[in-house]
């Protein structure tokens, strides 16, 4: 995964966005367990690799969001940030105590890592859309992910669109992600 993830930062820096500018040093491993040691879940493998990789974005005022998407509408949250956001929605009727987010889109919409209470090496990663009752799994894991959106860059699913943003190509990205997720059903259609 941490392959994927250079080579995503790479394209960022080459598309001009200032997300890989903005992406802080990856957290040790010690710090990485004493915020696991404060919460009800326990980070998979992956996640705990995604956050020592870097510690997710950070965010200045003066940002434009589409300036730090680390995917089309979503950037990349620092860990801070996500347990905010973690502490906020976990008593909410329509999010689990096991969903930890890593991405956001800065409206209530986030893609969040399924932990356990248990050590797992793997991480499926829901879509929590306020607006929709159904939570569905987007990726089979971190790495499913990850190689998605890698592949998703190398192949021009993703582009810059007139404004600057990252946009995608609905049908090929739908391609690539079954790929990486060939058992869920979304992308399946």
């Amino acid at each position: 995964m941490l392959e994927c993830l250079d080579r995503i930062g790479a394209k960022l820096s080459d598309l001009g966005l200032r997300t890989s500018e903005c992406l802080q040093p990856g957290l040790r491993p010690e710090e990485i367990a004493a915020i696991e040691n404060d919460l009800p879940l326990h980070f998979t493998d992956e996640l705990r690799e995604l956050y020592g990789w870097r510690n997710g974005t950070v965010v200045e005022k003066s940002d434009s969001l589409g300036d730090i998407h680390f995917l089309p509408l979503f950037y990349f949250l620092s860990i801070e940030e996500a347990l905010e956001i973690y502490r906020v929605y976990k008593n909410s009727d329509e999010w689990k105590h096991s969903w930890f987010p890593i991405f956001s889109d800065d409206g209530g919409d986030f893609l969040v890592a399924e932990c356990s209470k248990e050590n797992t090496s793997t991480s499926p990663v829901i879509y929590y859309f306020h607006d929709d009752p159904e939570k569905t799994a987007e990726y089979q894991s971190i790495t499913a992910m990850m190689q998605t959106l890698d592949s998703a860059f190398d192949e021009g699913a993703f582009f810059l669109d007139a404004d600057g943003w990252i946009d995608q190509h609905e049908d090929q990205y739908r391609e690539i992600a079954r790929r990486f997720s060939p058992r869920l059903d979304i992308w399946k259609a």
